[in-house]
């Protein structure tokens, strides 16, 4: 057998062997990925299943106490309606003391930002 032969030979087998563990390597991380897979899956099937729980038990806290979450939900929106309504009518009716107000607070908060 000849030097070059020997070489050939030995240069197959070890790319055979790398090939070899490369390809178990693969499967060992398609594994660990299916693994990481299903993990996710439950924890996240857990943690939907906890936050349903925390909706339906906090649902019939607020039913206890003699209202529903839609009514709240209607009254904050109500609030906030009456809120915007009468910051618009401010702006519209006192511009100039509606800017000193704000321009005050920027300054307040510009200066305890600094400290």
């Amino acid at each position: 057998m000849s030097i070059a032969t020997t070489i050939k030979a030995k240069s197959e087998d070890a790319r055979d062997d790398i090939l070899a563990k490369a390809d178990t390597i693969v499967a060992k991380g398609s594994a660990a990925l299916d693994k990481a897979g299903e993990a996710t899956r439950e924890t996240t099937d857990l943690a939907l299943k906890e936050i349903s729980d925390l909706m339906t038990t906090l649902n019939d806290k607020i039913g206890a106490l003699g209202a529903d979450a839609g009514s709240l939900r209607e009254k904050a929106k109500d609030a906030y309606g009456e809120a915007e309504s009468f910051i618009a009518r401010e702006v519209a009716d006192r511009p100039l003391r509606t800017l000193a107000v704000v321009g005050l607070a920027g300054l307040a908060l510009g200066l305890l930002a600094r400290k």
